[in-house]
């Protein structure tokens, strides 16, 4: 989450909010030093107006590396644009396909060493390439797990679809009442629920079951898949430790995807369709049972049992 979070702030940010020499906020893999001086890697593969595109970049704190757009606007893959560093000659290779309409040299003469060419190019009004940053910019929408200042969520949507007085809304926009935690978690998610559902973008939720009851939640969860409420083909992702959501009730076999922390911490993302099970299998027993891996890593336990012993 916190890096699909980073890369849609660097895209946001990289026209506007950087100056050259100015340096990222970015963090490499702490846990192996040898990636350490290593650039980080960002992909995404999304679907606009009909069109799958694939785009990312590499860069570290001062410079970007390599930067790409692959779309398939009619099935087919077309390179639009590539860049990449060449640290003998200390510059860029640049390469524009075919399927790039408009200006592109002007706007890579604006592109610094540390910034992106997609943002420059939505900055430049580009036709093509401004739908992508418009993607970004209004379509994904992320809620982390901590919670946020509750007077900034789009709270007021709330009066078309409950009996919140409009004196309750002032007070949650003013910060002036002490509420659960369930209830502030519900008022930050529900705002953006309802957008998401009206507009059609994507809503990514980190820890969705923190502080909600497992029947609200399985209701947020059960309103994307339903056609009828989800008429603009909105997405939901969301993270979660509750194994309740393993219910073909809630979510299909396709919709599970589980992650895999070995004992280096590096993590490995995979599908529950890479395994065959029946149809009558539940599939939270068989998670909680071990079959499709994804269980947490506590080798440590036993020698916090050992030292307990050894103690006394």
């Amino acid at each position: 989450m916190r890096a699909i979070h980073t890369m849609g702030q660097i895209v946001l940010q990289s026209a506007t909010g950087m100056q050259l020499g100015s340096r990222w906020n970015i963090e490499p893999f702490r846990l192996n030093a040898d990636y350490q001086q290593k650039p980080s890697c960002f992909e995404i593969i999304f679907i606009h107006d009909n069109i799958r595109y694939q785009y990312g970049f590499s860069l570290d704190q001062e410079r970007v590396y390599e930067e790409w757009l692959i779309a398939y606007p009619k099935g087919r893959a077309q390179t639009w644009f590539e860049r990449n560093y060449r640290s003998e000659e200390q510059d860029y290779d640049w390469y524009f396909g075919r399927g790039l309409k408009g200006e592109k040299e002007r706007i890579k003469g604006c592109v610094s060493s540390n910034s992106l060419f997609l943002s420059h190019a939505a900055q430049n009004n580009h036709p093509q390439l401004g739908k992508i940053f418009i993607w970004f910019s209004s379509k994904l929408k992320l809620i982390p797990a901590r919670f946020q200042n509750l007077s900034n969520f789009p709270a007021l949507k709330f009066d078309r679809y409950t009996n919140y007085s409009e004196n309750f809304l002032k007070l949650i926009k003013g910060g002036h009442i002490d509420i659960s935690n369930g209830i502030q978690r519900l008022c930050e998610i529900g705002g953006y629920w309802i957008d998401a559902l009206d507009n059609g973008e994507i809503l990514i939720i980190d820890e969705l079951d923190r502080s909600l009851n497992s029947d609200i939640s399985t209701y947020l969860i059960k309103e994307f898949n339903d056609k009828a409420a989800n008429q603009n083909n909105a997405q939901l992702i969301v993270t979660t430790h509750d194994t309740t959501f393993l219910d073909r009730e809630i979510f299909n076999q396709d919709q599970v995807w589980l992650m895999q922390k070995d004992s280096n911490n590096s993590t490995k993302l995979y599908s529950l369709l890479d395994f065959k099970i029946r149809e009558d299998e539940s599939l939270q027993k068989g998670y909680l049972k071990g079959r499709y891996g994804a269980m947490p890593f506590v080798s440590g336990l036993d020698s916090y049992d050992t030292y307990k012993t050894t103690k006394n």
